[in-house]
């Protein structure tokens, strides 16, 4: 899904193994119609690596409080329309569809966006950007930003804090 792919890339991009944050998958379930959904609980990240993730309320622009954020070393992961992402195969300019990507570097003057998305980065411009970040949006956006304001574990301590994960 959107959101394990968008930290398989995310955690590595942020200097960390995403393999010791892995212990929440054996906890997918089968719920009689359905498997439980496959998401990195925001608790581990925080206790293995320190980053703690934030809603961010918008209200002003997704770009302009995007922006914000990134100043500050901070990556913002938007629920985008797909529509608007080149790198989205079958949806692109064709099919408005809810994804999440990680928006690295934003560059206003330019119109242009470096992003996490799927299983890469990616850059988008010009009419993608405007239809991305600037025209209303069809799909309401949902935003958040990665904090680093803890301790990153290391070493021995990371693999007893995932080993300790994988047993809770």
């Amino acid at each position: 899904n959107c959101s394990v792919d968008l930290w398989v890339e995310l955690l590595p991009a942020l200097g960390h193994p995403v393999e010791a944050a892995l212990p929440f998958t054996v906890l997918q379930d089968f719920e009689g119609d359905q498997f439980t959904f496959f998401k990195f609980p925001l608790e581990d990240l925080q206790a293995l690596f320190g980053l703690s993730v934030q809603e961010l309320a918008l209200y002003e622009s997704v770009e302009a409080q995007a922006l914000t954020q990134l100043r500050r070393g901070r990556p913002v992961l938007v629920e985008v329309d797909a529509f608007w992402l080149p790198d989205a195969g079958d949806a692109y300019r064709k099919a408005h569809v809810k994804t999440s990507v990680a928006l690295i570097a934003l560059d206003r003057g330019g119109k242009r966006v470096g992003y996490l998305h799927g299983t890469g980065y990616h850059e988008l411009s010009g009419e993608d950007y405007d239809g991305l970040l600037r025209q209303p949006a069809v799909l309401f956006p949902y935003a958040e930003f990665v904090k680093r304001d803890g301790v990153a574990q290391t070493g021995r301590d990371l693999l007893d804090t995932s080993v300790a994960l994988l047993r809770g």
